[in-house]
């Protein structure tokens, strides 16, 4: 099966390839990031969420928000797979986008000394 779809990191683009009768056609999309096939849910958190979650903290609403054709991953990426470890006191490492920062989020609210107050809103929408 050809190729359709080709990520590039190191340029923050995206190449989509189509061949439609003899004519191929080529599109490139840049991103702010890009994550291939071969990304782990650490590499994602680490690099998008975990800013986010600081945001968070000092005080700004924020919204993590996965959009996408059916069967490209979203639900994978947004929950992963099992959530703790073997231990029970730590997340797996297919933990996904949601776990990695509620575990982070009142990981520092418990060591921290100062009231917070916290508000979580979780939407899941679809429209096929």
């Amino acid at each position: 099966m050809p190729q359709v779809a080709k990520c590039n990191d190191a340029l923050h683009e995206v190449t989509l390839c189509q061949k439609v009768g003899a004519k191929k056609m080529i599109c490139t999309f840049n991103f702010d990031k890009v994550f291939n096939n071969d990304s782990i849910q650490e590499k994602l958190f680490n690099h998008v969420i975990v800013p986010i979650v600081k945001e968070v903290l000092d005080g700004f609403t924020c919204t993590i928000f996965a959009y996408g054709q059916t069967g490209t991953g979203k639900a994978y990426a947004m929950g992963g797979g099992p959530h703790e470890s073997d231990d029970g006191r730590s997340l797996s490492a297919q933990a996904g986008v949601i776990p990695r920062p509620i575990k982070q989020t009142f990981g520092t609210i418990e060591s921290n000394t100062t009231g917070l107050n916290v508000k979580v809103n979780f939407f899941e929408l679809y429209n096929e």
